[in-house]
């Protein structure tokens, strides 16, 4: 008897309810991950705008810093012209030859400037010169400024906090003082102290033109001091001593004049005249 091979069974069973749980799955993973993104770019645009504030406030801070370190040079439109037209005026003459020990303003002039100029100008002696010139020196050594190979050079010290200026007058015409402080011919006022707008005033200060070897013109230099006003903290009354020293044809000379202290302001005084050869 041949027996019947058994009829094999199938099971169809229905995953469709699993594939539904699987792509909810790997969508809510889609979501997530969709999230997780955005909050991390949130987070670096939040980084990069605290760091873009932070760096504008930084320079901010760097400016107001610069500009209190180093204020901005007023400019004086009208004392500049006042001056010039004082400098062009060929009335305050002071000859000084060789050898002459006083010398005096001249009188007999209507001019402003002429009428404030009291007492002499002296030519110290040669002691009095020393003990002078190594004051100025060590003045302008303390404000990092040395004449050296210089051929022609002016400068001014004086003892208290009114604001004095040195001017000289080149053989063309040309002034430096504290307006112009460069010309073509290489001068150059290096030191401008106690002026209006400096934060830094001093009772022992200094001024200097200087000249190069090689580079200053032939001809007359005509050296003055401008009272240019008088210090708050300075009384009216007693006056401003000044000393110039003037180094020019391989020689050196130290002169003496004062202001009152109830000077106009503005007012200048010829000191010397220098033929440069």
């Amino acid at each position: 008897m041949i027996m019947a091979e058994p009829i094999a069974e199938y099971t169809v069973r229905d995953f469709s309810a699993v594939d539904t749980q699987i792509e909810q799955i790997a969508e809510r993973e889609r979501v997530v991950t969709q999230k997780l993104k955005l909050a991390n770019l949130f987070q670096l645009v939040k980084f990069a705008v605290i760091g873009l504030v932070a760096l504008g406030v930084f320079f901010l801070l760097l400016g107001i810093a610069y500009r209190i370190a180093f204020p901005p040079e007023q400019k004086v439109v009208e004392t500049t012209k006042i001056v010039e037209k004082i400098i062009q005026t060929p009335k305050i003459v002071i000859q000084t030859p060789d050898g002459s020990q006083v010398v005096q303003a001249q009188p007999g002039t209507n001019n402003t400037a002429t009428s404030h100029q009291q007492g002499d100008v002296q030519i110290l002696d040669e002691q009095a010169a020393q003990r002078a010139t190594q004051e100025i020196d060590q003045r302008l050594n303390n404000a990092g400024v040395t004449n050296a190979g210089s051929r022609v050079s002016a400068s001014l010290s004086w003892n208290n906090y009114n604001d004095l200026d040195l001017m000289v007058k080149e053989p063309n015409g040309n002034v430096v003082f504290f307006k112009k402080k460069r010309s073509a011919t290489s001068g150059i006022l290096d030191v401008d102290a106690n002026s209006n707008n400096s934060t830094r005033r001093s009772r022992t200060p200094v001024e200097n033109i200087r000249w190069s070897a090689g580079k200053a013109l032939k001809g007359e230099y005509i050296v003055s001091v401008l009272f240019y006003g008088k210090s708050p903290d300075e009384p009216s009354t007693g006056s401003t001593p000044f000393t110039v020293k003037l180094v020019h044809n391989g020689k050196s000379e130290v002169r003496q004049g004062a202001f009152p202290n109830n000077t106009r302001p503005q007012t200048p005084m010829e000191i010397a005249r220098l033929n440069v050869e």
